[in-house]
């Protein structure tokens, strides 16, 4: 009887040739392994020629750089650079560097953009950027945004030109907040300014774009 074995997977034997094969884990990346194929028959080996490969370059740990926000009173968009493709990235952002409150979890490369909402208008908040992949994580530096002035309201009037007259004026002007405005006077107009009234006390109520 008389075996043989070949590196690349087959011993051959009288009775013909047997291909092998086997899954290798655990392997180092960008490592070169040497490897043979090795046959025994009865109390004798025999080894084929020793070959070598090796595993794939080294995942890159990703880089994160924070980027600038455009802000509303009561939103930001947020904006960063994450390398490499494939890093999962998210922001996180509060009123102090402690942060609290995170984006959700996105797979980019290059660009990141993400909007948030619910935020107290008139008020600075810190944010950064955070990616992680096989090779580690990393954080862009600290960045500060201040949200838009909060809705304010000027009221302004022209009095009656005499007793009993209809003449008078009433005007709301709106800033801050979220424009458009919208406008409700307790004598049912629905504009900044009501024209035409008797003297009196009129109430008005302002809503901006948020609600």
């Amino acid at each position: 009887t008389s075996v043989a074995a070949t590196t690349g997977g087959s011993i051959t034997a009288d009775a013909g040739t047997t291909s092998t094969s086997v899954n290798l884990t655990n392997l180092s990346c960008a490592t070169t392994y040497q490897f043979r194929v090795k046959a025994t028959t009865g109390s004798t080996n025999f080894s084929g020629s020793p070959l070598t490969f090796t595993t794939a370059a080294c995942p890159t740990p990703p880089t994160a750089s924070t980027g600038s926000a455009t802000v509303t009173a009561y939103g930001a968009t947020l904006n960063a650079t994450v390398q490499p493709n494939g890093t999962s990235a998210q922001f996180e952002y509060g009123i102090t560097t402690s942060y609290g409150t995170t984006t959700p979890l996105v797979t980019t490369s290059g660009s990141l953009t993400q909007t948030i909402g619910g935020l107290i208008c008139n008020t600075t908040y810190h944010y950064r950027v955070r990616a992680s992949n096989g090779a580690g994580s990393a954080s862009g530096n600290d960045a500060t945004f201040t949200t838009g002035a909060c809705l304010n309201l000027i009221p302004s009037k022209t009095d009656v030109s005499c007793y009993g007259g209809s003449n008078g004026t009433a005007t709301v002007t709106a800033g801050g907040g979220m424009p458009p405005y919208s406008y409700a006077w307790s004598s049912g107009q629905g504009t900044a300014t009501i024209t035409g009234r008797p003297a009196g006390t009129y109430a008005v109520t302002v809503t901006d774009a948020a609600g």
